[in-house]
């Protein structure tokens, strides 16, 4: 009867030791904190412990099979911080470029991990245009005004819209958006032409929404009280 008791109370113990291991034994979880992340700038990778984050322990970013981050220190300070806070420990990736996505990151805390790839949606990733890479030109002429933008980089697909004399809106039907593939983003043309009658260009504004974010492409007023017809 002793005997049993032992193997009873044997079992028991076992039980509850292997149910504390698979509770504490839970691992970080890890995804992209900067939404949307924005090519060229400074994007976020966040690796959630379970509990208070424990600084005795060890703390690592892999990108692929290479060490980027550990305890502190990082393999190229000028592209890889990290950054300490109460519940886990992120990853800094500074200036974001193409060749820093696809790519597979590792969040290492002691002897716990968590992976994902780093890939582009179209609802958490941008590639904002650049001013001096963007081109405009527009024409007045005949009762109608064009205009063409090229945008040789960006992502997602913008949408644009062209205000004249600040009360007249181009149609939705005269705005045709080309797009092509450039790796993972997009060159775009875009083409504004509008039938605007005797009306005369004094005043032309253009702007154009990358994701979360609105851009003014071009803002002309005549510099006299003519028109102007081409800019």
């Amino acid at each position: 009867m002793a005997k049993e008791g032992n193997t009873y109370i044997s079992r028991l113990l076992f039980v509850v030791w292997l149910s504390f291991s698979l509770a504490s034994d839970t691992s970080p979880y890890c995804y992209v904190k900067t939404s949307p992340a924005i090519l060229n700038e400074t994007v976020e990778l966040f690796c959630k412990v379970d509990g208070q984050l424990n600084e005795s322990t060890t703390r690592k970013w892999e990108r692929g099979v290479f060490v980027i981050t550990s305890n502190d220190k990082s393999n190229d300070s000028s592209k890889y911080k990290e950054r300490k806070t109460d519940d886990g420990f992120a990853l800094q990736i500074i200036k974001l470029q193409a060749s820093d996505l696809n790519k597979e990151y590792t969040c290492v805390y002691g002897f716990k991990r968590c992976h994902f790839n780093l890939t582009i949606n179209l609802g958490n990733f941008e590639v904002h245009p650049v001013n001096k890479t963007v081109t405009t030109t527009w024409n007045e002429a005949a009762g109608k005004l064009e205009v063409q933008i090229k945008f040789p980089l960006v992502y997602p697909k913008p949408r644009c819209k062209v205000i004249y004399n600040e009360k007249y809106s181009a149609k939705s039907k005269s705005i045709k958006t080309r797009s092509h593939h450039v790796g993972e983003f997009y060159s775009t043309n875009v083409t504004v032409e509008e039938n605007i009658g005797s009306v005369c260009i004094k005043k032309l504004k253009i702007t154009c929404t990358v994701g979360s974010k609105d851009f003014v492409i071009k803002d002309y007023t005549s510099p006299t009280k003519n028109c102007k017809n081409v800019g």
